[in-house]
C-alpha cells in the first residue's frame, strides 16, 4: 500500500506538471507539445510497469482463487492499460489451472456427499441442527456459492481469457456441476412434496394424548409434523417455494408450540403423579384420580389437533392436573418435613470428653442433659410430626377413621421407627467404637486402690455391678444404652392417639441387639483384661497381708536360739540381757541371726522395692 500511494502521488505530480506548460497545447505549430507529450507518456508507462509488478508480487503471495480474484477487482480500471495486461495475461492460465482444480474437489465433494446423503449416513455433510431436506439444499447452495463467484469473474475478466481453450474446458465443467447441483435440488424439494399431503393430514387428524406400555401418557404430536415445520421453516429462509398446504401448517405452528408446551407440562405432572406416589399412598387420592383420568382419557380419542375446542380440553385437564398435583405437593411436604424433623436426631448423643474421666462424672452431665433438654425437644419433635400428619389429613378431606387413612398413618410410623433407630444406632455405634479393642484413646479413669480394713485390692469405682449402680463402669455403660433407646418412648404412635410409643420396635430390631451385643462383648473382655491386670501385684501381698512385727520376729525365731543365755562372761552376759531387754527384742530368740541374713533379707525386699518404683501411676487398657 506505501508503495500504491507513492506511484499515485508521482502520478498526481505528473498530470499538475503537464496542465501547467507555458505554451498553447491548441497550437498546432508548436513543436514542444509532442516533446512533453512523449516525456509524459513514458513516465506514465513507468509507473503502469511498477504497478504492473506489485500485481505480479501480490498475485504470487496469495494462495486462494478467490483472494487472487479480489486483488484482480481491486485494480479492475487499469487492467486494460496494455502493460498491466500484458504482465496478467500469463496468470490467467494459473487462474485457470487453480478454479479447475477446485471445480474437481467441488465435484468430488458433490458426489460423495449426495450418496452419504442418500443413505442417512452418520458421516453426511448435513449441517447439525437442520432437517434433512432444508439441510441438504443449504448445503448444496454452499458449494454451488462456491464455484458460482470465481466463475463469474473470470468471465469478467477479459475477453481474451474467454477465447482460451483451458477457459471453455473449466466452462464445461462448472456447467456440469452445476445442473448437477440443481437437479439435486429439485429432487429434494420434488421428494419432500409427495410426503407432505399426508404428514399435513393424516397427522393433525391423530389424537393429542396417547397411552405408553408403561402406564404413562405422552403428548402425540407426531414427529413427521415437527419435520414438516422445521422443514417449511427452513425452506423459506432458503428462499425456497413450498406447498400452499404445507404453508397452511406453518401459518399455525406457534399455536401448536403453545398447546403442545401446555400438555407437555400437563403430562409430566400427570406421570410424575403416578410413577412417584407409594402404593400406602395412591387410596388417599383415588377419588381426584380417577377425576383426573377421566378428564384426560378424552385426549385419547374425541380430541384431535384440528379439533376448535382443543384449548378448552387443555385448560380444564390443566385445572384437574393440577389440583391432585397441589395435594400430593402437600403430602410430600408434610412427609419432607417429617424427615427433616427427625434428621436434627440423626446423630450420637453422647460425645467424647477431652480427657479420661471416672464413670460417674460421664454419665452424670448427660443425664442432666438429657433430663433437661433432649427430652423436651424430643417431644416437641414428636408433637410437630403429630400436627404435620393431622393438617394433611384435614387438608385431603380424608375420613381420618378409614382403612386408608389408618394404613397412611402405619406407614408414616414406619419412617419415624427407621428415623428412631437410625439415631439410636448412631448413638450405640458410637459407644461400640469408644469400647472396642481398635486403638482407642480412654474414655473412663478407674483406681486400683487398697481397702485396708479388708486388706484386698479393689478398683474404683468397680467394673462390675453393685449397690451403687451408677458408679460401676458397666452399669454406667447400661444406663446409656438404656437412655439412647428409651427416648423412643417420647414419641407416640400416630395410630395411638395418646398411648404407645416406638420403644419395642427399638429393643426388636436385629441391628439395635447386634450393636448392645458387641458393646456388652467388649465390656466383658475388658473386665477380663483389668482384672488379669491386676493379679500381677498377687507377689507383692504380703507388704499388706502380713503384720510387721510378726514377719520380724518370724524371722528372727527361725535363726535364733531362745533368750536365755548360758556359759558367757559376766560383763559380756550383762550387756547382751541389756540389749535383749529393749522392746524389739521381746519374745525373741536370744541370738540373733547372723549378719549375711539380714543382708539377703535386705537385698530380697530391695529388688520388691525396685520393681515397686518400676510400676507406671497410669496405664491405658484399651478404652480404661
Amino acid at each position: 500500500s506505501l508503495s500504491l500511494t507513492q506511484i499515485y502521488d508521482e502520478f498526481k505530480t505528473l498530470v499538475d506538471e503537464f496542465k501547467e506548460v507555458k505554451f498553447d497545447i491548441l497550437d498546432t505549430t508548436v513543436l514542444q507539445f509532442d516533446e512533453e507529450f512523449l516525456n509524459f507518456r513514458t513516465r506514465i508507462k513507468e509507473l503502469e510497469r511498477r504497478i504492473g509488478a506489485i500485481l505480479n508480487q501480490s498475485f504470487e503471495d496469495l494462495d486462494t482463487i478467490i483472494s487472487k480474484l479480489k486483488l484482480l477487482d481491486s485494480f479492475e480500471g487499469l487492467l486494460s492499460r496494455q502493460i498491466i495486461h500484458d504482465e496478467l495475461e500469463k496468470k490467467y492460465i494459473v487462474l485457470l489451472d487453480m478454479f479447475k482444480l477446485d471445480l474437481v474437489k467441488v465435484q468430488a465433494l458433490f458426489l460423495n456427499g449426495k450418496i452419504l446423503i442418500e443413505n442417512n449416513d452418520p458421516q453426511s455433510p448435513l449441517p447439525t441442527g437442520m432437517p434433512p431436506v432444508a439441510g441438504a439444499l443449504n448445503w448444496s447452495r454452499g458449494l454451488e456459492e462456491r464455484i458460482r463467484e470465481p466463475m463469474e469473474k473470470l468471465s469478467s475478466i477479459s475477453q481474451s481469457i474467454q477465447e482460451r481453450e483451458e477457459y471453455k474446458d473449466v466452462h464445461k465443467l462448472y456447467t456440469s456441476i452445476m445442473k448437477g447441483l440443481k437437479e439435486f435440488e429439485q429432487m429434494k424439494i420434488k421428494t419432500w412434496e409427495t410426503t407432505v399431503d399426508a404428514n399435513s393430514q393424516s397427522k393433525l387428524l391423530l389424537p393429542v394424548l396417547k397411552k405408553n406400555p408403561d402406564k404413562t401418557i405422552s403428548v402425540n404430536f407426531d414427529q413427521a409434523l415437527v419435520e414438516l415445520l422445521r422443514e417449511v421453516k427452513y425452506l423459506l429462509l432458503l428462499d425456497k417455494d413450498v406447498p400452499e398446504k404445507a404453508k397452511q401448517v406453518f401459518a399455525k405452528s406457534e399455536t401448536y408450540r403453545q398447546m403442545t408446551c401446555q400438555l407437555d407440562a400437563i403430562v409430566v405432572t400427570y406421570n410424575e403423579i403416578l410413577t412417584t406416589l407409594q402404593p400406602v399412598q395412591y387410596p388417599l387420592f383415588k377419588e381426584s384420580i380417577k377425576r383426573m383420568d377421566d378428564q384426560l382419557s378424552e385426549g385419547f380419542d374425541k380430541y384431535q389437533w384440528v379439533t376448535e375446542k382443543l384449548i378448552d380440553f387443555i385448560n380444564v385437564s390443566k385445572h384437574e392436573v393440577s389440583e391432585v398435583n397441589k395435594h400430593v405437593g402437600q403430602m410430600k411436604g408434610s412427609e419432607k418435613a417429617t424427615k427433616a424433623a427427625m434428621a436434627k436426631w440423626n446423630k450420637s448423643l453422647m460425645e467424647r470428653k477431652n480427657k479420661p474421666m471416672p464413670p460417674e462424672e460421664v454419665y452424670l452431665p448427660h443425664k442432666a442433659n438429657l433430663d433437661a433438654d433432649l427430652r423436651v425437644k424430643f417431644k416437641e419433635t414428636a408433637k410437630e410430626i403429630q400436627n404435620n400428619t393431622s393438617q394433611l389429613g384435614d387438608s385431603l378431606k380424608v375420613q381420618k377413621t378409614s382403612t386408608e387413612w389408618q394404613e397412611y398413618e402405619n406407614y408414616i410410623n414406619c419412617m419415624v421407627t427407621s428415623e428412631i433407630i437410625d439415631s439410636v444406632k448412631k448413638s450405640l455405634d458410637f459407644l461400640k467404637t469408644v469400647t472396642s479393642h481398635v486403638k482407642v484413646e480412654p474414655i473412663f479413669e478407674i483406681d486400683l486402690l487398697l481397702d485396708e480394713d479388708e486388706k484386698i485390692l479393689m478398683f474404683y469405682p468397680p467394673l462390675l455391678e453393685n449397690k451403687e449402680k451408677t458408679k460401676s463402669v458397666r452399669n454406667v455403660i447400661f444406663a446409656l444404652i438404656n437412655d439412647f433407646m428409651e427416648l423412643a418412648a417420647y414419641f407416640t404412635r400416630l395410630d395411638a392417639k395418646k398411648t404407645g410409643d416406638f420403644l419395642k420396635e427399638i429393643t426388636d430390631d436385629f441391628e439395635v441387639s447386634e450393636l448392645v451385643t458387641c458393646i456388652s462383648n467388649n465390656i466383658f473382655s475388658i473386665e477380663s483384661e483389668v482384672t488379669s491386670y491386676s493379679k500381677e501385684f498377687a507377689g507383692f501381698k504380703f507388704l499388706w497381708e502380713d503384720d510387721l512385727e510378726t514377719t520380724f520376729n518370724n524371722f528372727l525365731q527361725g535363726t535364733g536360739e531362745k533368750k536365755v543365755v548360758e556359759g558367757e562372761e559376766d560383763e559380756e552376759a550383762d550387756e547382751k540381757q541389756k540389749i535383749l531387754e529393749r522392746t524389739i527384742f521381746k519374745n525373741v530368740a536370744a541370738k540373733p541371726p547372723p549378719l549375711e541374713l539380714f543382708d539377703s533379707e535386705i537385698s530380697r525386699l530391695n529388688s520388691f522395692h525396685a520393681k515397686i518404683e518400676e510400676i507406671k501411676e497410669y496405664i491405658d487398657i484399651h478404652w480404661i
